[in-house]
């Protein structure tokens, strides 16, 4: 029998940063968005869980305000860096996840690029990827990122992901599509 040899050529690419903002600034953008929160219905009503966090899409975009531009500014230009072609910011939305949320795998259809930035967590939530692509021979391999104030991760939007059960202290999370102009 002859020796297999293999190749991969479909990797997956996750990329972080960080942008620990000026502490005011940040604490500024954490009230605003507990403001937010008090005044605009919660959006994103098509989960499974019942223990879902708040969240703003379609209902507010932190890309159209004008407090988050120097933070959506950072996070444009990162994006722009991993894909290494032009991609245009199609939506924004935010996240507050208190005690016991949590978020169940999913992806962003319509998108082709995704971030994460996370505002506030003082616990280290974890986020969890998913294998795109499973099947008998790699099986499934789930990846962790502990999340941690002013951390960005970027990936491609067909990759599932999902956040582990939050406790105790709130966490706030900007989300963000992209797509190739």
């Amino acid at each position: 029998m002859s020796k297999l040899e293999y190749e991969y050529w479909f990797p997956t690419v996750i990329a972080y940063s960080y942008n620990k903002l000026n502490e005011a600034y940040r604490k500024e953008l954490v009230e605003h968005c507990y403001n937010i929160e008090k005044k605009t219905k919660p959006g994103g009503g098509n989960w499974l869980t019942q223990s879902k966090p708040y969240n703003t899409i379609d209902t507010y975009d932190p890309l159209k305000d004008e407090k988050f531009f120097d933070l959506n500014s950072w996070i444009i230009d990162s994006a722009n860096q991993f894909n290494k072609k032009k991609v245009t910011a199609k939506e924004s939305w935010f996240n507050i996840y208190r005690d016991n949320n949590y978020q169940e795998f999913h992806y962003h259809p319509s998108s082709y690029l995704s971030a994460i930035y996370v505002l506030e967590d003082d616990n280290g939530t974890d986020i969890l990827f998913r294998q795109p692509y499973k099947d008998e021979i790699d099986g499934s391999i789930n990846v962790t990122y502990k999340s941690e104030q002013g951390k960005l991760l970027l990936f491609r939007s067909y990759i599932e992901h999902a956040v582990i059960k939050k406790n105790n202290k709130n966490r706030i999370t900007l989300a963000y599509n992209f797509i190739q102009t």
